[in-house]
């Protein structure tokens, strides 16, 4: 039988380990269900680059690129495993007019001239995860103070299969 938890997080990748990790350090005791270790999830092979393209311009989007830009990059500072700073340098085929919508989000952004057939050369700052090491983080933090239960299923006292959600805003 499980501990009491006040949330249950469904789902032990990056995604959920994160929530649960964040919903602990908010005061919540936390279960997390999932059907694989952390280690053995689709994110292991998943790539987290900060880099907020093939989005339009919405105040939303450039508040959580700036939260996520300061969270990752204060954690790479930290030597938090996984979590590290790339120089990132972006080509511009279509005419410069100014700094990107998602500018103010990043700390370094220049611009310069490029060659042909490019018209500028941004570079700036990119946090980026590398998984592996970045979930057994995660799983570390969150073993001090929660329940990890590994299972392909959840089974009711008469065989019907229970789900628990948890969405965050």
């Amino acid at each position: 039988m499980m501990a009491a938890a006040d949330v249950v997080v469904v789902g032990g990748g990056v995604v959920g380990m994160t929530a649960a990790v964040t919903l602990q350090q908010r005061g919540a005791r936390v279960t997390v269900l999932s059907a694989d270790d952390p280690a053995d999830t689709v994110s292991t092979v998943a790539a987290a680059v900060w880099y907020p393209t093939h989005t339009d311009e919405d105040p939303r989007v450039l508040d959580w690129a700036r939260q996520t830009y300061t969270k990752l990059s204060r954690q790479a500072g930290d030597g938090v495993p996984g979590a590290v700073d790339r120089p990132t340098r972006m080509l511009l085929r279509e005419p410069y007019v100014g700094p990107p919508w998602w500018a103010p989000a990043c700390a370094d952004l220049l611009a310069e001239p490029a060659a042909p057939p490019y018209t500028a050369l941004l570079r700036f700052t990119a946090p980026a995860v590398e998984m592996t090491p970045y979930l057994a983080w995660l799983r570390q933090r969150l073993a001090a103070g929660a329940t990890v239960r590994i299972s392909s299923a959840y089974w009711g006292k008469r065989g019907r299969r229970q789900v628990a959600a948890s969405c965050l805003r």
